[in-house]
């Protein structure tokens, strides 16, 4: 992340030195976002009494609208919301059948956003938000054998369970003004949500097992079409 974001920097600094003339009216704005996802590999903190292993991911997409009020050419301040989700690649331990399931997010941010336009229309941009995340866990019939050479002992989890947890971003990118309303662009987005807990039900019993991992952190790349009324 950390090296994604000094290139960035770079870039908006590099833009500064040919700094905009063309003022943009106040006014606010809506956007919509879409690309893939890549959350890191997670302490899996207790699932079935477990703990002490990791969750690891696949690739997954992010899908987001938002919009704002533009005061300025060089800030705007707004909120956005939207859904993420990565397929779970493996759970270490004695787990099986983890591929169909998936663990993601619905974020409710309000975010602040500092803009550098130019007079070759491209707009470099960097920000904040923070609000609510509400992760959410979906098991497809993940299978936990505590011992492979004894039949008849495990125990399969199925279903969906969400929770409620702060969240913070971090993001910056670049934008090309296509006229004085519409624009288009790449962002990166850093995106820490708090450790969440959830309750999967067991198949075979129908009792409730706790679930907590740590925080979250995922990374996304995002194309972005933006529109100023």
């Amino acid at each position: 992340m950390k090296s994604i974001v000094r290139v960035l920097a770079g870039v908006c600094v590099g833009c500064a030195v040919v700094s905009s003339t063309r003022a943009a009216e106040p006014g606010p704005y809506a956007k919509a976002e879409v690309g893939p996802t890549f959350t890191d590999d997670v302490e899996l903190r207790d699932f079935l009494g477990l703990g002490g292993g990791k969750i690891e991911f696949d690739p997954g997409m992010r899908f987001a609208v938002g919009g704002g009020y533009q005061f300025a050419d060089w800030i705007a301040i707004g909120g956005e919301t939207g859904v993420s989700f990565n397929y779970i690649d493996n759970i270490s331990g004695n787990f099986r059948g983890e591929g169909d399931s998936s663990i993601g997010q619905v974020p409710l941010l309000a975010n602040v956003i500092f803009r550098i336009p130019t007079r070759i229309g491209l707009v470099p941009f960097a920000g904040a938000g923070a609000g609510l995340s509400f992760p959410y866990f979906h098991a497809d019939d993940i299978v936990f054998d505590p011992d492979p050479g004894v039949s008849g002992d495990e125990t399969i989890v199925d279903g969906s369970e969400s929770d409620t947890v702060f969240a913070w971003q971090l993001f910056a990118g670049l934008k090309y003004q296509l006229d004085d309303r519409m624009s288009i662009g790449l962002s990166y987005k850093y995106l820490h949500a708090e450790s969440p807990d959830w309750e999967a039900e067991d198949v075979f019993t129908g009792l409730d097992s706790e679930i907590s991992i740590g925080d979250l952190e995922t990374h996304a790349i995002t194309f972005i079409f933006s529109y100023k009324f």
